[in-house]
């Protein structure tokens, strides 16, 4: 089990203030709240003398409602401290008027600390740290300032009364280390599940990027570029559909074997995406086949393109050829399948006409 020296790691600082006491931020107004509606009973017991406690009572309420205002609107960091604070003075209060009470010959008035320290252990938020010390003041406020006087009276019974406040004081001390444990458990648990969303966002981007992607050659794939290119094509720029296929590809496979067909379909991807500018993609569009996709080119930079992707495979380590074909259109506003469409029959007459060369559809 961790010490609570380990719950000052900054982490779990700013946890707690964020996520656990900062939902409850109003509810420091409630012990400031009744704090003041106690004025009745200080009429009850004192009478005509309690128009001094009243006022101190009233300035005190007053000044603590202004003081809790501004840290919830201005510094909520420092609402542990604020309210401890808060606790403290309300406790040296109730000494006061305790003493006031008993020079009234009054023995019954006392019994308010006792609250302040339920208050502390059952609905206050305060942190172990801060509970447990301001619990610690409270209690030998009370000891200091009220239990001599009371002890003289009636030793007894005020023996008694200590007892009960320290067995209060055990008790409300273990519940504010329970609460402390409880939030570290749910810190813990948050943490966790944080690091587990972050995790599956993570394989959720890898799984959505394979399903775009060519396994073999990084490339899209004919899903991308119906569902992501095809609906983003700006219909009022150039477009121009290029189809590249692999000559006599058969026969490599046939001759040296698959791996080295693949290791050729992938090296002539790497050639091409190389050549490739920006406002383009390139496609696996079949077997040995890709296509690529380019908005917003003239046609001279397309022809000085399409030459260089007819040289690409110069640098291949097997000795291999590509037909081209490719359709140009000054907007693009018919379907892509037709461009595509027409770009493939520019390829087949590459083909037909000896291969190794570039078609240019009309």
């Amino acid at each position: 089990m961790r010490s609570y020296s380990g719950f000052k790691n900054q982490r779990f600082k700013t946890y707690f203030d964020n996520e656990i006491y900062l939902p409850y931020i109003n509810f420091i107004y409630i012990p400031i709240s009744i704090f003041c509606a106690f004025i009745v009973t200080d009429y009850i017991h004192f009478g005509s003398e309690c128009i001094t406690p009243i006022i101190f009572r009233v300035i005190l309420f007053l000044l603590m409602m202004a003081a809790a205002r501004y840290c919830i609107t201005n510094k909520p960091n420092v609402l542990e401290l604020v309210e401890s604070a808060f606790l403290v003075i309300s406790s040296l209060f109730l000494v006061y008027v305790g003493r006031l009470a008993i020079e009234l010959n009054n023995f019954d008035y006392q019994g308010g600390i006792i609250l302040v320290m339920i208050y502390i252990g059952t609905f206050s938020r305060l942190s172990a740290r801060y509970s447990i010390s301001t619990l610690s003041f409270i209690f030998l406020a009370y000891l200091i300032g009220l239990a001599p006087l009371l002890y003289e009276v009636e030793p007894e019974h005020e023996i008694e009364t200590i007892s009960v406040y320290i067995s209060a004081y055990i008790l409300i001390s273990a519940a504010c280390i329970r609460r402390d444990l409880e939030v570290h458990k749910r810190f813990a648990q948050s943490e966790q599940l944080r690091k587990q969303a972050i995790q599956l966002r993570k394989q959720s981007n890898m799984f959505e990027a394979l399903s775009y992607q060519d396994a073999l050659t990084g490339c899209y794939n004919r899903l991308y570029l119906h569902q992501v290119i095809e609906p983003s094509i700006d219909r009022q720029r150039s477009i121009t559909s290029i189809m590249i296929d692999i000559d006599h590809f058969k026969s490599i496979n046939d001759t040296y074997g698959h791996q080295m067909g693949d290791m050729v379909i992938k090296e002539l991807a790497d050639e091409i995406q190389k050549r490739l500018p920006t406002s383009s993609n390139c496609f696996r569009y079949g077997g040995e086949e890709f296509l690529v996709l380019v908005q917003g080119e003239t046609e001279a930079s397309i022809e000085s393109l399409v030459n260089a992707l007819l040289e690409s495979p110069t640098r291949l380590r097997l000795e291999v050829t590509i037909s081209i074909g490719v359709k140009h259109a000054p907007q693009a506003l018919g379907s892509v399948e037709q461009l595509i469409d027409d770009a493939d029959q520019a390829l087949y007459i590459s083909k037909k006409g000896g291969r190794n060369k570039i078609t240019w559809c009309d």
